[in-house]
């Protein structure tokens, strides 16, 4: 049986391949009386095709520990440079095979856009390995110039170099007299990479410790003895591998480039590393050359916020940035602006202290001191006191509203001063602004929760604030206002979403002094609002997008799990949908993609090639799209007699993976179900079932499957008053349908 109340979930493809959203049940139709007349293609015109909605993934991994709440872009040009010269270190390691020799070292910064240009050069040398000394020291001994009391003393050595320390020499002995001698140790030349000499002595064999060091074959040692480290007990001298320390990764860089050489200014990638330690034991390879240019410049970046901080999407995943301070609020309201300065800043509301992102920090915005004089005083921190809630710009001011019918403004071109006399007070029958405002033509209008404010003017000297679209649908969901959409005559409205329905600001007429404005209903005569049965606080909590490339205006509405997606499509201006099965609390279009955040803190977005909402990017676990379009009611006479439908045809896009499609018909005297009744996978020699798939040439530039006429297995004809068709999938599989037809006959024919 049809279920009752159930809403379609399909997707609407178009001549050019845009998307454009949902499709609802059929209006009724009817054919003229005439013996076998045909319903021909209840799809056409805009409509080429109907397919549907695309199947969703996450874009990271792992998901954040909280809901993301808002999505937003941060327009402004940026670019990453490289910090300060690397250290390098020669490492003992057993394992090595690196030659010794001296090493020259820069490194580069690597981000989603390009790479930094190269740091300074260092060098270091990695020493070789050093053996233990084979040959014990020379000594002498004078008997003044120095405090060393009479006895017989025993002197070993060992050899230094940036590695280790070998284990001691052979031992030698010297015999001293009086009180005031000297020993002079001499040792063999300086192995390879050996830099210094640790002299250990004792006054009994084997017991020595040390005493001093020298760079040089000579040691002299004229004060007493001390109690010294002793002996190393191995050689650390050994093989060794180089090792660079670079600053760490910054933000919007994903890892770091190492390029090494053994001579100056030939450095070749030989690594990257993520941390702030890169190790190479082995030897060198031919590699890339180190850059000279920066290519890292890009513009714009994806944020969102969860729990108390913001997050930039870059390297897959969601990195949080430097939370100077942290967000009030994840549920914030965010203008972007340049200051006079040409100080870009991304300006936050979010409920308590106005702040500011400049790239990769979020930080409360530092009041400017007062201008003095008879100027009036800066009140940005009384209106912090109040709690900043919504923020937008107009004519290059920063306009505030704590969500009362208070307005503030900053001075022009300028984010942190806020004059005392820069105050709009919207009091009218104890309205509240409730959302941000929005600049149309040379006006802005500011959403009340009984209508709107518009705020004419040019500048601080002539703003006012006294007049209001003459309307009583105000605005219930702040997050239903996305701005402007535009229509393809160029139109441009407001839409936003208001007791009864979703609502759109019009321009009315334009005379030649002025330009008037109105609003209109979006959904009267196309959705039935009430039936939904939203309460207030379920429609306060609704989110919109305006998608430009899918020409559509999403609204999004959650009921306890279930969440209601309903799309306007602005180039034939009807509802589609709702989806369902989707877990959404923001939407945004960013570089031609369309992503979604919601309470599971996964990052998705919609891909058109995939059929199902997949949770996690490997897609092993997903959910698959449920196409389920069903028509409206269908007759072929009005004179009260049943008509037989004889033939119900379908015209499907083929495909090379497996897709189908079930069909049910109710008629008079039930409902006719098939599942899988009709195939549409063309024929892969070798690797298709003949059975289900079906002949094609591929030269066609659509893939149409050939009509096929489902009398046999939908058991018609049938006889109707009316007859209604549902078409759908469950299975993870593609659906495109060209066009359908029923061909029927009227009563007596």
């Amino acid at each position: 049986m049809m279920p009752a109340g159930i809403q379609p979930q399909v997707q609407i493809q178009t001549p050019d391949g845009g998307f454009l959203g949902l499709d609802t049940a059929s209006e009724p139709t009817s054919l003229s009386l005439a013996r076998s007349r045909r319903l021909h293609n209840i799809y056409q015109g805009k409509l080429r095709a109907l397919t549907q909605r695309p199947g969703s993934v996450p874009v990271i991994n792992p998901a954040l520990g909280a809901a993301i709440k808002h999505l937003t872009q941060y327009p402004f040009k940026q670019s990453v440079s490289v910090g300060a010269a690397p250290t390098l270190s020669a490492v003992g390691d057993a394992a090595s095979t690196l030659p010794s020799g001296t090493y020259y070292v820069r490194y580069t910064y690597v981000t989603d856009n390009g790479e930094t240009e190269a740091s300074a050069e260092v060098n270091v040398v990695v020493p070789p390995a050093v053996d233990n000394p084979t040959a014990a020291p020379s000594l002498t001994t004078a008997t003044s110039g120095g405090s060393l009391p009479a006895a017989t003393y025993f002197v070993v050595y060992t050899w230094v170099n940036s590695v280790g320390e070998t284990q001691v020499s052979p031992e030698a002995s010297i015999i001293t007299s009086g009180s005031t001698s000297t020993i002079t140790a001499t040792m063999p030349t300086f192995p390879s990479g050996v830099t210094s000499v640790n002299v250990y002595i004792s006054t009994s064999t084997g017991t020595q410790t040390r005493q001093g060091s020298t760079t040089t074959t000579s040691y002299t040692q004229s004060a007493a003895l001390v109690s010294g480290a002793a002996k190393p007990a191995s050689n650390t001298c050994i093989v060794a591998k180089l090792r660079v320390t670079v600053p760490a990764v910054p933000f919007h860089a994903n890892k770091t480039r190492i390029y090494i050489s053994t001579t100056t200014n030939t450095e070749t990638l030989q690594g990257e590393t993520t941390t702030t330690t890169f190790d190479r034991s082995t030897p060198l390879v031919s590699g890339a050359a180190y850059p000279t240019a920066n290519t890292t410049s890009f513009r714009g970046e994806l944020l969102a916020t969860s729990s108390t901080s913001l997050y930039s999407f870059y390297n897959g995943k969601l990195n949080a940035a430097t939370m100077t301070n942290a967000l009030n609020s994840a549920d914030i309201y965010d203008a972007d602006f340049t200051n006079k300065a040409l100080t870009n800043r991304k300006i936050i509301a979010d409920g308590g202290s106005l702040k500011s992102y400049d790239g990769s920090a979020v930080a409360n915005i530092t009041p400017a001191a007062n201008d003095g004089g008879s100027n009036p005083n800066n009140v940005l921190p009384d209106i912090n006191a109040k709690g900043c809630k919504y923020v937008w710009t107009h004519n290059n001011y920063i306009f505030i509203s704590p969500g009362t019918a208070e307005l503030f403004y900053s001075k022009k071109d300028e984010f942190d001063y806020f004059p005392q006399t820069f105050y709009g007070l919207l009091n009218r029958l104890g309205d509240y602004v409730n959302g941000p405002g929005v600049s149309f033509d040379n006006v802005c209008f500011v959403p009340l929760r009984r209508g709107w404010n518009i705020i004419s003017g040019t500048d601080s000297t002539n703003f006012t604030f006294q007049e209001y679209l003459n309307t009583i649908n105000g605005v219930i969901a702040p997050r239903s206002i996305v701005g402007k959409i535009t229509y393809p005559d160029g139109r441009q409205t407001i839409p936003y979403l208001s007791d009864d329905g979703v609502h759109e600001i019009v321009n009315v007429a334009v005379d030649s002094k002025s330009r008037y404005y109105g609003t209109r209903s979006l959904m009267k005569d196309k959705v039935d609002w009430a039936a939904y049965g939203f309460t207030e606080a379920e429609m306060t909590a609704a989110v919109a997008e305006y998608i430009v490339q899918w020409n559509m205006y999403l609204l999004q509405i959650k009921r306890g799990a279930t969440q209601y997606v309903f799309g306007y499509d602005t180039r034939n201006e009807e509802w589609y949908g709702p989806w369902t099965g989707l877990t959404i609390n923001s939407l945004i279009e960013w570089q031609g993609v369309v992503y979604f955040g919601g309470d599971d803190g996964r990052l998705k977005k919609f891909d058109a090639t995939l059929n199902s909402d997949w949770t996690d990017m490997a897609k092993t676990v997903g959910t698959p799209v449920d196409y389920d379009r069903i028509s409206g009611m269908i007759w072929f006479e009005d004179t009260g007699y049943p008509s037989m439908l004889d033939y119900y045809i379908l015209r499907l896009k083929q495909y090379s993976l497996k897709a189908s499609l079930d069909i049910s018909i109710i008629h008079m005297r039930g409902t006719v179900e098939v599942q899988e009744a009709l195939k549409n996978v063309y024929l892969v020699w070798d690797a298709g079932q003949w059975d289900n798939t079906a002949w094609a040439n591929l030269d066609y530039t659509d893939l149409v499957s050939a009509p096929q006429r489902l009398s046999n297995k939908l058991k018609l004809p049938r006889q109707g008053f009316y007859f209604q068709i549902r078409l759908r999938n469950n299975r993870d599989e593609p659906v495109e349908i060209f066009g359908e037809t029923l061909i029927g006959r009227t009563s007596g024919e």
